[in-house]
């Protein structure tokens, strides 16, 4: 079935300009000689609650060992 009759209809997209959008500066430059990357990421650490921590750890080793478990034996029991 064809249609002979076709509707147009027209829309406003963009009444008004838009404005420029504000982007903050993010970042801040250091050299590479005085950048201590580990010292900053103990400061950032240490801002974070003792929860947040140890999740963040668990998460990390999970990435890694692929295993959700921990193992928790820290020795191997022997008989004498």
């Amino acid at each position: 079935m064809k249609r002979d009759v076709v509707k147009i209809k027209r829309k406003v997209v963009q009444a008004a300009p838009v404005k420029r959008r504000q982007i903050a500066i993010v970042g801040n430059k250091v050299k590479a000689q005085e950048h201590d990357e580990e010292k900053q990421n103990k400061d950032f650490w240490m801002t974070r609650s003792v929860a947040e921590r140890l999740d963040a750890v668990f998460r990390l080793r999970a990435q890694v060992v692929k295993n959700e478990r921990m193992d928790k034996s820290f020795g191997v029991k022997r008989s004498l």
